[in-house]
């Protein structure tokens, strides 16, 4: 167990954690980093991760982890998403689709493709195609 005490968390806006292949498991109290940019945490190992109400969050990259379990609810500003080769659920993936199209971002970039990501339902699938629509680069598995 690592401990990681930061006295003003606000001004982190890059948080890249280990370059991987890691055996972290969970992280918790993310919503302390409310002011950062960018989540890099590729090749870490985590199984699920609750990104819950952070406004100034706008890059999520978190590849080859096995990842099953996202929240970004509250995540306005979320628009470069590169979630590929995990193990999302298909609550998960829905869950990532439908609060990105619900957030009317345009231009975005989404990859949710690869590894045993669980393909959209058909809720999660008209967010798909509403953030087409919206000119967002959209990738998942069929």
């Amino acid at each position: 167990t690592i401990y990681l005490c930061i006295d003003n968390p606000s001004q982190i806006l890059d948080f890249e954690i280990g370059f991987g292949p890691g055996v972290a498991q969970s992280i918790s109290n993310l919503q302390q980093l409310e002011g950062f940019g960018e989540w890099d945490g590729d090749n870490m190992g985590f199984t699920s991760l609750d990104f819950t109400g952070l406004t100034s969050f706008n890059q999520l990259y978190n590849t080859g982890t096995g990842l099953q379990h996202i929240n970004i609810t509250g995540c306005v500003n979320l628009d470069d998403v590169d979630l590929n080769n995990n193990a999302l659920t298909q609550a998960s993936v829905d869950h990532v689709l439908i609060t990105l199209d619900s957030g009317g971002l345009t231009g975005g970039y989404i990859d949710l493709s690869g590894g045993t990501n669980s393909a959209p339902s058909v809720a999660g699938s008209a967010a798909a195609a509403s953030l087409l629509l919206k000119a967002w680069n959209v990738n998942v598995n069929p």
